[in-house]
């Protein structure tokens, strides 16, 4: 019987039929969603009340440590009145408390931690899957993942399928001082190098799985675009780098090195302040270097009085005003790529002296000859009339020949190996240094540290599976001559510094007294082999021990202060109004 032949009834009963099935469907998966609610809410309940269990178990042991709390907050307030931080008196102190913890053989009560139902924690912070990033060559995938005694793994996966394993066991003191309930084991870092060229251009997945001992896992998902791999913008073989075009923003009140409309390739910025006389010598060695490449010099004034953005004005550069109280050794040279126009950024001093005409091609050649440099470093030479300590440690810190420092980080030996000479990996100096921009603007900053910027950024270069480089045929002429409380200062604040990002302790006081000794032997040895008069060695000879011994004993005493407050990891806000360009004057203000 053909369809026309059919009855409308039976028809309207097989619809009818087909409707009821499904209605009925419908009902009984409502049904399931229903006890599934159900069940849910119970567990949510119950992890309600476990919580609120565990709320009241803090809440009764911290009601036990008050008093102790208020005892030592009176002692630290006694202490402050009587020996201010940074006195004499508050070394003598600290040195006399030293020696008697050593003598006693007494340590630091801690408050032990239940680590066994804390939970697997997993926090991916590059790339920040939560708005859809876009990729391009090689992207570091980093984070961390708590308690250390509980992850076995990191899994890396594209779109489901594993890439590959992320190394895990990175220093993250900061994490630990957020978060106490993890224990006292800072190794809870991880990173990957993903290499996004293999990957095809467009939208991909992408998953960080961390396993613990006992099966549980914590993930982090997301998804990225992978942006199309260009072709190599500056090949290197001899011949001049081939032009690239770069948008540049101009204003009226903007000056720069050749036509607005000029290619750069590299950005030279030279931070300064009422060093007018030094960069009358340094800008006409650096606005003449001998390159291949096309390059700009910006400077980054903090109010000087005496003349100094004249002084960059007249060499054709273009000067920005940092306010005083807004200069910060980090956040101002993050600044300073804003005003950058090349993909290479060189940071510079106001009183370093490039040492030749070849500098800075020295020094950017690294990072256009191999991809995987992330920056390079330039070595320093002490200046005429440098002290003896300070020149020695300037020839032991930037050695003469080229160093390549790179970790891999899928073989245990060279993990050891860093580990054990993490110092030597992580030095680092922007005196004089190039950077790659992207990479640069993509590094986390810690908000509370005020220095040692250069090796901290090393650090995070180095653990991403980049290369640094140490280049001696690039050099300049920089050195300080401290007095003792200036160096005892400076050697707290690095100590305090290098406690923020790094499981560092405080040497040991017999440890510290004998390397002292050794450093002023040493010293001695290479100031007598000096070339300078009698009186000035006889002098030199005299502060030695006291300066070997203060700039030990003040780093230690910066580990002992411990980190900054406000340890939070961040990326950087790029902000206008920190930075004020200066208008090149008029004929009438002339």
């Amino acid at each position: 019987m053909s369809e026309e032949q059919k009855d409308p009834a039976e028809i309207h009963r097989a619809e009818a039929e087909g409707l009821r099935l499904e209605l009925e469907a419908i009902e009984k998966a409502y049904r399931d969603k229903q006890t599934e609610l159900v069940l849910l809410q119970r567990e949510a309940d119950a992890r309600h009340d476990s919580l609120l269990s565990e709320v009241k178990q803090w809440k009764a042991a911290c009601a036990e440590y008050q008093n102790d709390a208020e005892q030592i907050r009176r002692w630290r307030h006694l202490r402050k009145r009587i020996a201010p931080e940074g006195s004499i008196r508050h070394a003598v102190l600290g040195a006399a408390a030293t020696l008697t913890q050593g003598i006693t053989g007494s340590r630091k009560n801690r408050v032990r931690v239940d680590l066994r139902n804390t939970d697997l924690v997993l926090n991916c912070e590059e790339p920040n899957l939560d708005v859809s990033p876009k990729l391009s060559g090689f992207v570091c995938v980093s984070g961390w993942a708590a308690p250390k005694h509980e992850v076995s793994g990191i899994e890396i996966l594209i779109d489901g399928a594993h890439v590959g394993n992320a190394f895990y066991g990175f220093a993250r003191p900061d994490v630990i001082r957020s978060h106490p309930e993890f224990g006292d084991d800072v190794h809870v870092g991880f990173a990957f190098r993903l290499d996004t060229r293999k990957l095809s251009a467009g939208m991909h997945s992408l998953k960080v799985i961390t396993t613990s001992k006992d099966g549980k896992t914590a993930m982090r998902d997301g998804n990225c675009e992978v942006l199309a791999e260009e072709l190599s913008r500056y090949p290197y073989n001899g011949e001049p780098l081939l032009e690239v075009p770069v948008e540049v923003s101009e204003s009226p009140t903007e000056t720069s090195v050749g036509p607005p409309d000029e290619l750069v390739q590299v950005s030279v910025v030279v931070f300064t302040r009422n060093q007018a006389e030094l960069l009358s010598r340094s800008l006409p060695l650096i606005t003449n270097q001998k390159t291949p490449f096309k390059f700009e010099v910006i400077g980054f004034d903090t109010e000087s009085d005496d003349g100094t953005p004249h002084v960059f004005r007249r060499h054709g550069a273009r000067v920005f005003s940092v306010r005083k109280n807004e200069f910060h050794h980090v956040r101002t040279r993050l600044q300073s790529l804003r005003a950058a126009r090349g993909p290479f950024v060189v940071f510079l001093v106001g009183d370093a002296l490039p040492a030749d005409d070849h500098w800075l091609e020295a020094l950017v050649r690294p990072l256009i000859e191999d991809p995987l440099v992330a920056a390079a470093y330039s070595r320093q030479l002490p200046a005429p009339g440098c002290v003896p300590w300070e020149a020695r440690d300037i020839y032991l810190g930037c050695s003469a020949v080229r160093e390549v420092k790179q970790v891999n980080w899928s073989q245990p030996a060279d993990v050891e190996n860093y580990r054990a000479h993490q110092w030597k990996f992580i030095s680092f100096s922007d005196v004089s240094a190039c950077y790659r921009r992207e990479l640069l603007e993509g590094l986390p900053v810690l908000d509370a540290l005020p220095q040692i910027e250069d090796q901290y950024w090393c650090k995070c270069l180095l653990e991403s599976g980049y290369r640094v480089v140490l280049e001696p045929t690039s050099s300049v002429i920089h050195s300080h001559n401290h007095s003792l409380r200036e160096l005892y200062r400076r050697q707290v604040m690095f100590g305090r510094c290098f406690a923020t990002f790094m499981d560092a302790q405080p040497e040991p006081i017999h440890h510290l007294i004998f390397r002292a000794v050794h450093d002023s032997v040493d010293d001695c040895f290479f100031t007598v082999g000096a070339r300078t008069n009698w009186l000035r060695t006889c002098k030199w000879l005299l502060q030695i021990p006291a300066m070997r011994f203060v700039k030990r004993y003040g780093l230690r005493q910066g580990f002992r202060l411990g980190a900054f407050d406000g340890d939070k990891v961040a990326r950087y806000k790029f902000s206008s109004a920190q930075t004020t360009e200066i208008p090149v004057p008029t004929e009438r203000s002339k």
